[in-house]
């Protein structure tokens, strides 16, 4: 369907960029991640076909995204926006002005826990409440503690000799069904 844009004359908007995943959060906005960035698409409140739309992209900012990669998006139960790209995982948050700004998730990983990998592909959120992170070199599950003040890390490889591993190291797709089972 055509949109307008906010501020535009133009009716159609087409992202020229190759789209990796989309996303809508829990406040119904629309987060698209491609090679070239991250699209924020936000609906009016007086017209359906209106958006207001944002590109964050790498920058030498702070806050920035930390790669144009953006490979997956999935909000936890706590409203957490993450960011999987092929530089590792970022945490999406606003800060006090209501601006998006971008967290380096994975360097707060470091000191309890660790990525199998930088290289994120793919993001999901089981029935438990845990955000499973596929990698170019492995699988891992973000386990947050009872009260959910602080997760831990658990990582999954391919070992040769273990039928119960992985088949491979690479994951590209995760998909929990209604019967508790992670697919990978």
């Amino acid at each position: 369907r055509s949109i307008r844009i906010e501020d535009k004359e133009e009716v159609d908007f087409v992202i020229q960029d190759r789209i990796y995943s989309i996303f809508e959060d829990a406040n119904n906005v629309l987060w698209i991640g491609t090679n070239a960035g991250l699209y924020q698409l936000t609906k009016s409140l007086k017209d359906s076909n209106l958006f207001k739309i944002k590109r964050f992209t790498k920058n030498s900012k702070k806050n920035s995204i930390h790669s144009n990669i953006v490979n997956s998006i999935v909000q936890d139960e706590k409203g957490n926006i993450f960011i999987g790209t092929s530089k590792g995982l970022n945490l999406l948050s606003y800060d006090h002005t209501g601006m998006v700004k971008f967290e380096n998730y994975t360097k707060y990983l470091n000191g309890k826990s660790y990525l199998t990998n930088q290289h994120i592909t793919c993001l999901s959120l089981d029935y438990n409440g845990n955000v499973w992170i596929g990698t170019k070199n492995g699988l891992n599950k973000m386990v947050y503690d009872v009260d959910g003040s602080s997760y831990k890390i658990e990582n999954y490889y391919h070992h040769n000799n273990d039928v119960n591993s992985l088949i491979g190291n690479e994951i590209t797709s995760i998909c929990p069904d209604k019967n508790r089972t992670v697919w990978i």
